[in-house]
């Protein structure tokens, strides 16, 4: 019987555990198939947010500031190159904070987030103002 790893991954043993024991041969194939959606939509979402970063930087950066008379072919390979190295960098993410228990990126990313939620905040009376 795995043990839980930490609290995100309480679903996936409760379906690897109890689905069978409750269900049967349904109760194994639901909780695949539910662990296959659960693992597509992780999927999905993390394509998608690495192309949005990928265009985001070869429009917003590469194109306007490094060099601004590129071709659309060079472009798409520059930010072929970004998509290639943001997921190597986030390998690289998960290997260390796994070597290492004091490095949590999920800590690091959600106080990131926060410290955006908390200027955004911080502008919408401005922003509601002048409008």
């Amino acid at each position: 019987m795995p043990a839980v790893g930490s609290f995100d991954q309480i679903l996936v043993v409760i379906l690897k555990n109890n689905f069978p024991e409750l269900l049967g041969l349904v109760g194994r194939l639901l909780a695949d198939l539910i662990l296959v959606a659960i693992t597509a939509a992780a999927m999905s979402t993390a394509d998608a947010n690495i192309h949005a970063f990928s265009a985001l930087f070869t429009r917003d950066i590469y194109e306007r500031f490094v060099r601004p008379c590129s071709s659309e072919q060079h472009r798409v390979w520059v930010g072929r190159v970004v998509i290639a190295v943001s997921i190597v960098f986030s390998l690289w993410l998960v290997f260390v904070s796994r070597a290492n228990p004091q490095f949590t990126p999920v800590q690091m990313l959600t106080n990131m987030a926060l410290l955006g939620i908390a200027f955004s905040s911080q502008l919408l009376p401005v922003t509601v103002d002048m409008l």
